[in-house]
């Protein structure tokens, strides 16, 4: 005769548990990496825009993104201040990495907030949308920023259904940064 025993399983949790343990430790990791990443891209960024003539005291923003599908983000900086504004709005840059260096590829004065990078592309790389006041407009109108020729540059108007197919990269009241002196 045989005999089968039958034992409650009373530790029937600890499988999905450590499953979780292990995604949420990756999860941690990757979020550590991107943190050591953009932390990386600042301090080069910094540089750049220091090389670039932007002063220590300009108040920016700017937000990391692969706008052409390199899986390389290019950073979107939107600059403001004396030296960077105008009646029409202020200066956006556009840099992409090169050997692990910034490089200015689109300098686009007279931007208003917020930015927005539309779903729509031009040569593989992502339409952006800004809010452009002046050159004898009393209204402000929603501008689109495409790629071509190796740059950014204005283009025209952008549609209320291509605005919404976008998103925000940089809000109407962003956060301002300073550069840290010490990069």
């Amino acid at each position: 005769m045989k005999l089968s025993l039958s034992i409650p399983n009373k530790f029937n949790w600890i499988g999905p548990l450590c499953g979780f343990m292990l995604l949420s430790s990756h999860g941690a990791a990757v979020a550590e990496s991107k943190v050591q990443i953009d932390k990386i891209n600042d301090q080069n960024l910094t540089r750049v825009l220091l090389d670039f003539k932007v002063v220590k005291s300009t108040p920016y923003t700017k937000e990391y993104v692969d706008l052409n599908g390199d899986d390389i983000p290019e950073a979107i900086v939107y600059l403001v201040g004396p030296h960077w504004c105008g009646s029409g709005g202020c200066t956006l840059l556009i840099l992409k990495q090169e050997s692990g260096k910034w490089k200015v590829i689109s300098k686009i004065p007279t931007v208003n907030t917020p930015i927005h990078i539309l779903a729509s592309k031009e040569q593989q790389w992502q339409d952006l949308s800004v809010i452009q006041v002046g050159g004898g407009e009393l209204v402000p109108k929603t501008v689109l920023i495409n790629f071509k020729a190796g740059k950014y540059a204005k283009r025209g108007p952008v549609s209320l259904e291509r605005l919404q197919q976008g998103k925000v990269v940089i809000p109407e009241k962003p956060q301002w940064l300073f550069m840290d002196p010490d990069a």
